[in-house]
Formats: C-alpha cells, structure tokens, sequence
C-alpha cells in the first residue's frame, strides 16, 4: 500500500553538511546576530570571548570606536569602573555576576537606567552559564525595555492622578499624608492640612451642566496649584468639587496664610467662566505640631470639621483648627468681596 509513497520534503543531515551553516562557530554566530539583545559570552574571569552584532551596534551609537575589539576585553572591569564612579547599582550588578561565575547562584537578572543625552533608556540584564560548555563560558544579555518602563510608570501615574485636574488623587494624597506624618516625627516639624470645596458647586452644576462644571473644577484646582507651590506642598483632588492641601513643615500661622492666599484669588473670578457671581469656597485648616500625640486620621477629621464649620457659618471663609488636647475652631473673617448678583439657592 505504501510501496510508491514518498516524502514531500526531506533534509538529510548530508543537506546540512553542504551549506556553510554546518560550521558551529557560523550557525552560532547567525543565530546570536539574529537577536536584538545585546549578547556577549565571557570566561568565569569575565574575559569577552564573543560579541553578537546588536551589542556592536549599541556600542558604536554610544560613541565607542568602530575598530574596538570587544574579544579579549575584561567585561568586569567596566562594572568595576562603575563601582568606582560610586554607582551603588554597579556595586552590586558586579558582585552578584560574580556570584554566577563562581557558581553560587544559577543566574542573576535585574533592571537598570542607562541614560543616553538625548533621551533616558532602561535595560534588563541577565547572566547564566551556559551548559554544554561545563559552565566555563558564560552569557551576559542585555534587553532594551525602555517602552515596558515608560507604560508601567504612564499606569502608575494613572493610578495616582485625578484625570480632569492632573493633581494628585485620593490614593496618593493619602499616601503623601502619611509619609509626611512620619517626617513630622522624625524632623520635629509641624504637619499642617487644608480641606475646601466650592461653595455651591452642586446649584452651579445643575444650572449650567457637567461639562461647564468640570471647567469651574479645573480652574480651582489651578487656583490652589498657585497657592501651594513649595516642594513639600501637595494638591489633590478628593472627588467632586472637594480639594486637600498637605503642607509639610507648615505651622498653624502658614497654613491659614495660605488658604487667605487662595481665598483672595478666588475674588477675580474670570468672565470667560460664564459665573454671573464671585467664586467662593470655603476652607478648613488644621496643624499638628511635632509633640501632638494624636493619629493622622484625629488632623484630616479635624480639618473636616473646619472646613464644615466655615460652611455652616455661611459660607466663603476660612476656620482652622488649633490642635490641642481636643480642636478649638476659630474662624477667620471674609475678605472684600467683588460685587455679584443674587447668591444662588443652596
């Protein structure tokens, strides 16, 4: 039945014999040129003895001589020049590729920055011996993952800002609060926190639609931006028309001068915004000295009950909160206001 079959295809091994990529040195070296890592095999004294063409490309872009002669060259040394340069990360990427040569470890892989002047770029490293050869060479790639470090850290900051404003969200504000929390303690300064909303937002929203309102949003939030630009400060936005100010090293005195600071600017509101009336919002303020022995979550509660205060009186001022063993309120009087039509109804 199957006396006239034949293959459609067939390579013997005398094929591979007759064409030049049965030499082992050639085959290899066309599949190592093939990759886009950068790869060179080195002795376990970390002598060079072979580079594919990626890494001589890499190297000519980066300024060294095309007649360079990379087998030979002691890959080591360049880490150990790093070290020198007090390159913390070079210190240890040399001690634990050493590690893989002297065979302590299987292979070592990490991530590092290696910035060009013309744009900043990260690489993967990764070092393992290779096998056949009774771990006496070894490969060292490097992997170009500039694109996979730029679209993680695009996502983080997704995660951590509010995308109408561009400030800083509740995550992160949260999180920025804390942190300086603990620098309060450690460096003996005051911590100081300011809540506002605007005054009436939901009425405007309502009247005028959402987009008309995320406009009015964005311009308070450049308001605040301008009136806390220190680089300890933080705006963020907590979600709908209400806004948090951290205030490192800021005592009781400062941060009431910065709300007042906000609070004046807000009475040159644009036209452009289309508001027959003067914006208004109203803040609270609160300060934790360094000896205050209550918790992070006793100053946002009584910056909150601050700014609720404020509002409860009337709307369009400033109350702070004196932290001692329990929160004194005072509030702080309104500035001139620019004249407006009717208030809107709450």
């Amino acid at each position: 039945m199957f006396d006239d079959y034949r293959p459609i295809i067939t390579l013997p091994l005398e094929y591979f014999k007759e064409t030049a990529m049965t030499k082992q040195e050639g085959f290899s070296q066309s599949v190592l040129d093939s990759l886009p890592d950068h790869v060179a095999v080195i002795t376990r004294e970390g002598i060079i003895a072979h580079v594919n063409r990626s890494w001589q490309l890499f190297a000519l872009e980066n300024g060294v001589s095309d007649d360079f002669n990379w087998i030979g060259h002691n890959y080591l040394s360049s880490c150990a020049k790093s070290d020198r340069s007090d390159d913390h990360l070079a210190n240890r990427v040399l001690v634990e590729i050493r590690k893989v040569l002297r065979g302590e470890r299987h292979h070592f892989q990490c991530e590092y920055p290696c910035h060009s002047q013309t744009e900043q770029r990260w690489f993967e490293m990764f070092v393992a011996p290779m096998h056949e050869h009774e771990s006496r060479f070894f490969v060292v790639s490097h992997r170009n993952v500039t694109q996979r470090v730029r679209a993680l850290s695009k996502a983080q900051r997704s995660a951590m800002e509010d995308s109408l404003t561009g400030l800083a969200n509740r995550r992160r504000f949260t999180m920025e609060l804390h942190r300086e929390w603990r620098s309060r303690l450690r460096d003996d300064q005051p911590l100081s926190l300011i809540l506002c909303d605007i005054d009436y937002f939901k009425s405007y929203n309502d009247q005028f639609g959402h987009m008309q309102g995320d406009v009015l949003i964005k311009y308070f939030a450049e308001i605040l931006s301008r009136g806390a630009r220190r680089p300890r400060d933080m705006v963020a936005r907590l979600g709908g028309d209400e806004f948090g100010l951290i205030l490192g090293s800021t005592d009781h005195q400062g941060a009431v001068r910065v709300a007042q600071k906000i609070h004046h600017t807000l009475q040159t509101t644009p036209r452009e915004l289309g508001i027959n009336r003067t914006l208004t919002a109203s803040f609270g303020t609160a300060t934790a000295t360094a000896i205050w022995p209550g918790e992070v979550s006793d100053l946002v509660q009584a910056a909150d009950e601050a700014m609720y205060q404020a509002k409860n009186s009337g709307r369009n001022q400033i109350a702070s909160a004196t932290m001692l063993d329990r929160p004194q309120f005072r509030s702080y009087p309104r500035p001139e206001c620019i004249a407006q039509t009717d208030p809107p109804p709450c």
